[in-house]
């Protein structure tokens, strides 16, 4: 037996009750529920639709439907994890690894030149600001990618953005004595430089998601078209 339109959004209904609000992961659980009633009520004609569901979910264990969100997001992790540690060593390769060294050598003269003064905070402070608002404008401010668990994944990397921008603010305005200017702006200049490769991985897998979630988004919306 094969369920209607209406029954299939009965089902959808029910596991949006259950919490789970990620649109990919309702249609992971939708489409190995749906197959599990239209058997139950192949086998049992009087069985209603409610009955079947609900059967279908205890089926699942006392984790429930949670069982199949674990898995696609286990998988989603797996498959971001590989493409952001794929971007990030391959700058660390040929020519790559040459510009990164002219880059980290015109960071370290700058902070030289400047370091200290109230230029150098105000292009610091400022970059800051850009970059934030750059950020929110490519990354957070779409509702309909939210609705997605691999956009939210792929986005995950630039989180630890700002422990980057911690780390450099400390080396930046800590004094220690056993660390020369030269040598603690060198370090500096090494973060930062880790900061644009990290930087340049996280965006790349998260376009990366973001290519995967459109995709998402046309096939369901073809679906329930």
């Amino acid at each position: 037996m094969k369920l209607s339109i209406t029954q299939i959004e009965e089902v959808r209904s029910y596991i949006v009750r259950k919490g789970f609000v990620h649109l990919d992961v309702q249609m992971e659980i939708l489409d190995h529920v749906v197959s599990s009633v239209e058997e139950r009520i192949a086998e049992d004609p009087g069985l209603s639709l409610d009955e079947a569901i609900r059967l279908t979910h205890q089926s699942f264990g006392v984790m429930g439907f949670s069982v199949i969100e674990s898995a696609v997001i286990k998988s989603l992790n797996k498959k971001y994890n590989r493409a952001f540690w794929k971007a990030f060593s391959k700058m660390f390769s040929f020519p790559y690894i040459f510009l990164m060294g002219v880059c980290c050598l015109l960071i370290f003269k700058l902070q030289q030149q400047f370091l200290g003064t109230s230029i150098f905070y105000i292009i610091y402070i400022v970059g800051i600001v850009l970059f934030g608002l750059w950020l929110y404008i490519f990354y957070f401010s779409s509702k309909k990618l939210g609705q997605y668990m691999s956009y939210r994944i792929s986005g995950s990397y630039m989180s630890v953005i700002g422990s980057f921008l911690l780390l450099n603010n400390l080396l930046l305005s800590t004094e220690e004595e056993w660390l020369g200017l030269n040598e603690h702006i060198l370090l500096s200049s090494i973060v930062i430089q880790l900061f644009i490769v990290y930087l340049v991985a996280g965006i790349k897998t998260a376009k990366s998601g973001i290519e995967d979630t459109k995709v998402l988004m046309l096939k369901y919306s073809l679906i329930n078209d």
